[in-house]
């Protein structure tokens, strides 16, 4: 079996973080898709159309349209492989580039959403109507949760057989190791002086909501970021601000220093609109296989948690932004440690027993294996 992974973004990057480098965790986003399928045996490789940075973030629009591009001349290339994996809008795109050939369904798409909640105007619209066509033309699509595939096959009438769940896993071991000081900062080694709160992800966080649910507190906040533009609001408000929040914002810390962070606070706080598409899902079980207690507000999320037990280990707030809610649940986790400890070991199990990586490896070999090309 040959296997063709088309992402957007670092080669290298995307290489490193799916098992090449055994100093960095494994993350849900690249092993599966390359690591666990080459342990297996399975012939991979990978292009890049290279119109996202490190950041996830779209590069200039110029980039975006070469990279589409790209795929016309790769077209002698990609029909050589048995299985093409890929995300979001790139799977439909290629799904209309083989149609001619009739070998789009070899193409497998990992789906985030099935639609995006700001469809603003016409543009827009009219880009959402293709992506929904071109899944249609895929041979699977892939989906974290079994609510948005339940959706698909309800609202899309899509055939059950095309479609696939894979849940995102961690890196359970590594997120379970022991920190070396060696390899962490000073500013970060200092942070467990003061009991502090974690917010961590750059998709759909806005920080001056953050801001609101942390002022009058007493804790201080770390930001875990990928985002250079998020560590400079959080310098600019540390030089301007008018309260006693404490925040250590600092963009690309080390994957050791995300760790550390992590294993030493008091909880992550993971406030993110997750109504429509499964966001704040790495955050989530990242801070529960470190042991540590996660809050985060209903959605869905929440909701597929609960299809592996009625009532997951994690602290579940009704609404996002509703300050006096949370603020009851940090003092309760500050006034009672062994409450607290309690959760974050009972975190840790719920994720060892459901969510690892390797599991979740095994799922997409199964689909690989059981589904083949129509």
């Amino acid at each position: 079996m040959k296997v063709l992974i088309v992402i957007g973004g670092d080669t290298k990057r995307f290489k490193e973080l799916g098992g090449d480098s055994p100093s960095l965790p494994k993350l849900p986003l690249s092993y599966p898709f390359y690591g666990y399928l080459k342990n297996q045996g399975i012939d991979v490789e990978i292009v890049s159309l290279n119109f996202e940075s490190w950041e996830g973030k779209s590069k200039p629009r110029f980039n975006t349209i070469f990279g589409y591009l790209k795929l016309f001349l790769l077209v002698p290339y990609i029909l050589k492989f048995d299985f093409i994996i890929t995300w979001g809008f790139i799977g439909p795109v290629i799904a209309f580039i083989l149609l001619p050939f009739c070998q789009n369904r070899k193409i497998f798409t990992m789906v985030y959403a099935n639609e995006s909640s700001k469809l603003k105007n016409l543009f827009s619209k009219v880009k959402n109507s293709l992506f929904l066509k071109g899944l249609k033309l895929c041979g699977g699509l892939i989906y974290m949760t079994k609510e948005q595939i339940e959706q698909v096959c309800n609202e899309f009438n899509l055939s059950p057989e095309r479609v696939f769940h894979l849940p995102v896993g961690v890196d359970v071991e590594y997120f379970n190791e022991k920190n070396n000081s060696d390899f962490i900062s000073p500013e970060v080694l200092k942070l467990p002086l003061k009991k502090y709160v974690v917010v961590s992800g750059d998709q759909l966080r806005n920080e001056l909501e953050i801001v609101n649910v942390m002022e009058g507190s007493g804790l201080k906040l770390l930001r875990l970021t990928q985002s250079v533009k998020t560590q400079l609001f959080w310098e600019d408000w540390n030089k301007n601000k008018s309260s006693n929040l404490e925040v250590l914002c600092k963009a690309h810390l080390s994957f050791q220093e995300v760790r550390y962070g992590y294993q030493n606070a008091l909880c992550v706080l993971n406030l993110v609109d997750n109504t429509w598409q499964p966001a704040g899902w790495t955050v989530l079980i990242e801070g529960m296989a470190c042991g540590v207690p996660v809050i985060m507000n209903q959605g869905l999320v929440t909701r597929e948690l609960k299809r592996y037990s009625p009532s997951p280990p994690l602290v579940e707030v009704v609404q996002m932004l509703r300050k006096e809610e949370i603020q009851e649940v940090l003092k309760k986790l500050t006034n009672q440690p062994s409450y607290a400890e309690e959760l974050g070991v009972r975190g840790r199990k719920f994720i060892e027993k459901n969510l690892s990586i390797e599991k979740t490896g095994k799922c997409l070999l199964s689909i690989l294996y059981d589904k083949h090309p129509i």
